[in-house]
């Protein structure tokens, strides 16, 4: 095993001070490591205006829209897992 130099360092400080072997200290410094909680980094999504001139909350609307399908608000089409039942777009 190849230690960098920090390590290799950090291994020399905690077998001098803790009079201890090379494996051990490298096992203490490892369960250290792992006992450390790591935060995590702060998402935070940037907004930006875009001036849409359609509601981009509903993204099958937004679709339809795009592909020139979009069905009038209010407009009763047929659910397509039943021909039976209609549904309010």
């Amino acid at each position: 095993m190849t230690l960098a130099a920090d390590v290799a360092a950090a291994v020399d400080g905690m077998r001098q001070t803790a009079g201890i072997g090379v494996s051990e200290a490298i096992n203490r410094l490892v369960r250290n490591g792992l006992a450390k909680p790591t935060a995590a980094a702060r998402y935070e999504h940037s907004t930006y205006e875009l001036g849409q001139r359609i509601d981009v909350t509903d993204i099958g609307k937004v679709l339809n829209v795009l592909a020139g399908t979009a069905v009038p608000t209010g407009t009763r089409v047929p659910c397509r897992s039943s021909g039976s039942r209609s549904a309010t777009a």
